[in-house]
């Protein structure tokens, strides 16, 4: 084998490699940030059925900015899902963190369980913070882009996909803050009032730029009912 060749063979694998890492973000994986196991069965997207959807949020718990600290709220995030929403796992897909890295929720294969109605057919990414009032860093947004053209390209998220951002009505109906709800867990807490302004707005500003992006009015939902049943009867 020639050396000309193998320098080529290579550069060439080097490429390929820097290619898919610019699209293909690094991501922690559950045993990574020490997730706890799922307490159910999580439904799993139809491979030949990728979602149609993207939905933002914000989880509404202190930042992070670096790994570490990242884990923690990772673990109090999971722990806010499982003991008091009643979800069987943390409920997004994935989550930004400060310090720049995705962390793995549901994975892209299973479903997430945040937005009722749109849990079959949307992939859910979380930054991790409060950004009521304040834009996640440059390097957090680039990340999440870079994410969901992974999704992409891999095809674990439609080509034709519309991005939307998760639109909360206050603090005790939040799918990510803590809850002080005192409503039945089984019912609809939907307010059709609602408009997509009560998403962040500098936030929600931002995401306006971004390639698919769609002003769906997405008002904060009830519990996904099929989760939160099995857990009760198990209760």
């Amino acid at each position: 084998m020639s050396q000309v060749f193998v320098d080529f063979f290579a550069k060439t694998h080097l490429m390929t490699r820097l290619l898919v890492s610019v699209a293909c973000p690094a991501i922690l994986a559950r045993d990574s940030w020490y997730a706890s196991p799922a307490t159910g069965p999580i439904d799993k997207y139809d491979p030949e059925q990728p979602p149609s959807m993207v939905i933002i949020h914000h989880s509404r718990l202190p930042p992070c900015s670096t790994t570490e600290s990242c884990i923690v709220r990772m673990l109090e995030l999971q722990r806010l899902h499982q003991r008091d929403r009643h979800w069987f796992d943390i409920g997004f897909n994935f989550a930004i963190g400060g310090d720049g890295s995705v962390y793995e929720g549901r994975g892209w294969n299973q479903k997430p369980a945040a937005v009722k109605n749109y849990n079959n057919k949307s992939i859910n990414i979380a930054f991790l913070g409060d950004f009521s009032s304040s834009v996640p860093s440059a390097e957090m947004l680039k990340t999440a882009r870079d994410l969901i053209d992974c999704g992409v390209r891999t095809g674990k998220i439609s080509r034709d996909y519309k991005l939307v951002g998760y639109s909360e009505q206050d603090v005790s109906s939040s799918v990510s803050g803590p809850s002080s709800s005192t409503s039945s867990p089984t019912s609809d807490s939907s307010d059709s009032s609602s408009s997509p302004s009560s998403f962040p707005s500098s936030l929600f500003s931002h995401l306006q730029s971004w390639p698919h992006w769609s002003p769906m009015n997405l008002t904060d939902q009830a519990e996904p009912p099929t989760e939160l049943k099995l857990a009760l009867l198990v209760e």
